[in-house]
C-alpha cells in the first residue's frame, strides 16, 4: 500500500507539472523553436522541484535515462583496470557477477541510493536554500557525464560510503558528543579506503574541516582515526589468521605512485571532462554569493564541501595512474554543489543551464554514434 501511494504521488506530481506546462499556450504560432526549449527545459526540472519522497523516486529513471549509452556499448572491461583499487575494491574485480550484463545495473542502483541520501542530507541540514531534488539529480548528471564514468569502477563504491561518512559528520555542528558522530564518519571513511586507496585523502580533507563545525583539539583528531583504523585492523586480524598479511598490505596501497597519465581515451571524453571542468570553476566562483543566501549552520556545512572538492584534487598527486575514470573522486562534491547552486538560482535560468548541460551529454553520445556509423 505505501508503495502504490508512493506511485500515485508521482502520477499526480507528473500530471501537474504537465499541466501547468501546457495553460503557457505551447502550440501558438512564432518563436516555435524557442517555445519547444522552454517546454522541455521545464518539463525535465519541474518535477524534481519537490521535497516530497515520492519526487525522489524519479532519479532512479534520470538515472537509467544517461546509463542508456553503457547498458547499449556493454563495457564490461572498466572494472578490472582500476589501478586504484584497495583490499575490498579487488574483490568486487573479482566478482563473478561483473561476466554478465547485470554488471550494468549496480551503477544506476549505487547512482539512485547516493542521489537518495544527498537529498536527505541537504534538507537536514540546510545546505541549499530550498529544499528540492537538485543535489542528488546534480550528482547522478555529473557522476554519468563521462563515459568512462560509467561502467562500473571501485571510485563508485567509495563515493558511497564517503557519502555515508558526511552523514555524522556534518551533524557534528553544535553536536554536545561528538565522539560517536566522529567515530562513525571515520568508519566509512575507513572502508571507502579499503575500496580505493586514494579515499585515504579525505581523512585529511575532514580533519581539516574539524574546526569549521567543532572547536579542535588532539582528542576529537583522535576519534576520527580511531575509527577510520577500526574496519582496517579487523580486516588485517582476519587475513593474519589466514597468513595472508603480505597480500593485504600490498593491495592496501594499490596504486599509490609518482603521477602519470594514461594514453589517450578519445576527443569526446575530454570534451566532458572540460564541461566539468567548467562546472568546477562556476562552483568556486559562487561560493560567497550562495553562501550568503543559506541558514547560519548551512554556511558553515557547505564548506565542508567545498573542503572535500579540494583534497579530492591533492588525490591526483599520488595517482600512479591518471585516467579519465580517475576524476570520479571529485563527483560527490562537484555534482551536491553543482545541485546546491541551481537551487539559488532564478527557475528559467536552472531550466536553460540544466538543458544546456544535458544537450552537451546526449550529442557527446550520439555524434561519436553517427561518425561510426
Amino acid at each position: 500500500m505505501v508503495l502504490l501511494g508512493w506511485i500515485d504521488g508521482i502520477n499526480r506530481r507528473l500530471f501537474r507539472a504537465v499541466s501547468t506546462l501546457k495553460t503557457q499556450e505551447f502550440f501558438i504560432s512564432g518563436g516555435q523553436t524557442e517555445k519547444n526549449l522552454i517546454f522541455l527545459s521545464q518539463m525535465l526540472l519541474s518535477p524534481f522541484r519537490s521535497n516530497q519522497f515520492s519526487a525522489s523516486l524519479l532519479l532512479v529513471f534520470y538515472a537509467i535515462a544517461l546509463h542508456i549509452p553503457a547498458i547499449w556499448s556493454a563495457d564490461l572491461g572498466l572494472l578490472v583496470n582500476d589501478p586504484g583499487a584497495s583490499v575490498f575494491g579487488k574483490w568486487l574485480a573479482n566478482w563473478e557477477l561483473w561476466s554478465s550484463p547485470w554488471m550494468l545495473v549496480v551503477p544506476v542502483m549505487l547512482l539512485f541510493a547516493c542521489g537518495m541520501v544527498i537529498n536527505r542530507l541537504s534538507m537536514r541540514d540546510n545546505l541549499g536554500v530550498s529544499d528540492t531534488q537538485f543535489p542528488g539529480l546534480f550528482y547522478i548528471l555529473v557522476s554519468s557525464y563521462v563515459a568512462a564514468f560509467l561502467p562500473p569502477h571501485s571510485t563508485q563504491f567509495a563515493n558511497f560510503f564517503l557519502l555515508l561518512a558526511c552523514f555524522p559528520f556534518l551533524s557534528l555542528y553544535k553536536h554536545q558528543r561528538a565522539v560517536v558522530p566522529l567515530f562513525w564518519a571515520g568508519w566509512w571513511l575507513g572502508i571507502a579506503f579499503l575500496v580505493n586507496t586514494y579515499y585515504i585523502i579525505f581523512v585529511l580533507a575532514m580533519a581539516f574541516a574539524l574546526p569549521i563545525l567543532h572547536p579542535l583539539d588532539l582528542r576529537r583528531i583522535l576519534q576520527l582515526l580511531s575509527g577510520w583504523l577500526a574496519p582496517i585492523f579487523l580486516l588485517f586480524c582476519r587475513d593474519y589468521l589466514f597468513d595472508a598479511e603480505e597480500l593485504f598490505w600490498a593491495k592496501l596501497w594499490n596504486g599509490v605512485g609518482r603521477p602519470s597519465l594514461s594514453p589517450s581515451e578519445g576527443y569526446w571524453t575530454y570534451v566532458g571532462l572540460t564541461v566539468l571542468g567548467l562546472c568546477l570553476v562556476w562552483v568556486l566562483v559562487s561560493r560567497s554569493g550562495m553562501a550568503a543566501k543559506l541558514q547560519t549552520d548551512g554556511r558553515y556545512k557547505i564548506q565542508v564541501l567545498y573542503s572535500l572538492l579540494l583534497f579530492a584534487s591533492l588525490s591526483l598527486l599520488f595517482q600512479s595512474s591518471i585516467s579519465a575514470a580517475s576524476f570520479q573522486i571529485f563527483v560527490l562534491p562537484l555534482g551536491m554543489l553543482l545541485g546546491l547552486l541551481f537551487t539559488s538560482l532564478e527557475r528559467s535560468r536552472a531550466e536553460s543551464f540544466h538543458l544546456l548541460l544535458l544537450g552537451i551529454f546526449i550529442a557527446m553520445q550520439l555524434v561519436p554514434f553517427y561518425l561510426r556509423y
